[in-house]
């Protein structure tokens, strides 16, 4: 999967306004649903330093689970790559009751979805991030999203995600909680445009000229790690 991925810090006051903006042109997928993400990482923090020193190429290894807990939730095992603006995601999707079986057997065939094209390949490719780098869960990243495709371009996804939360040190179970996470953002929310081409249709660069939106380089993944002080944790999280 490749596209182009556009980021926008926006004012919360902006959130009702934007959306009643691009309702003509889009279409609703899904309304205040819960993306709820915990973030691998080496020991040396190797994947936060790339951002935050601005490297062209990086990554992202992370389990991604939607929405709130039911008998048959999915799990994502995704590996996200960026170059510049393009990103590149890798995914395997897994019953989150077979999660921690399958981390700790490594049994693809036995617990890998075939829902999705080379699903048991990026697993593959997931579990030897995992292994090979000695990765471990840093943070659990929370936020509530409403997201939009084009009604003329179905390609063209437009989220919006508010309410940022995250925790430090999180176990897998962990990936449901709400009441011990940590709010992060409470002023802005985060808008972003994913399209198959840097080339945006004409309405919604004129909403964006018009609001005077900015680009912004945005990761959710710094951004709440961050905010948990993680020089005076480091230690803690290398005991792991």
């Amino acid at each position: 999967m490749k596209r182009v991925e556009l980021k926008y810090l926006v004012g919360v006051e902006l959130y009702d306004r934007l959306k009643s903006e691009i309702a003509p042109f889009v279409v609703e997928d899904r309304v205040d649903y819960a993306v709820r993400s915990i973030y691998f990482d080496t020991p040396n923090f190797d994947y936060y330093n790339d951002k935050v020193e601005g490297l062209e190429v990086r990554k992202k290894v992370r389990i991604r689970i939607y929405d709130v807990q039911r008998d048959n939730s999915l799990a994502f095992l995704e590996i996200k790559r960026k170059h510049g603006l393009t990103i590149f995601k890798n995914r395997a999707p897994v019953f989150y009751s077979n999660l921690d079986d399958l981390l700790k057997t490594g049994d693809i065939e036995r617990y890998v979805l075939n829902l999705e094209p080379l699903s048991k390949e990026n697993a593959r490719k997931f579990l030897y991030h995992l292994y090979a780098y000695n990765l471990k869960p840093v943070v659990l990243v929370t936020y509530n999203r409403d997201a939009f495709h084009g009604k003329f371009n179905p390609l063209l996804r437009i989220t919006f995600d508010r309410n940022l939360r995250s925790l430090l040190n999180p176990k897998i179970s962990d990936i449901f909680v709400e009441d011990i996470l940590k709010f992060v953002m409470f002023d802005f929310f985060i808008m972003e445009v994913k399209s198959p081409s840097q080339v945006l249709p004409v309405w919604l660069r004129s909403i964006i000229y018009n609001y005077e939106l900015k680009l912004v380089s945005f990761s959710k993944y710094v951004i709440c790690l961050d905010s948990h002080d993680i020089l005076s944790q480091k230690i803690e999280l290398l005991r792991r």
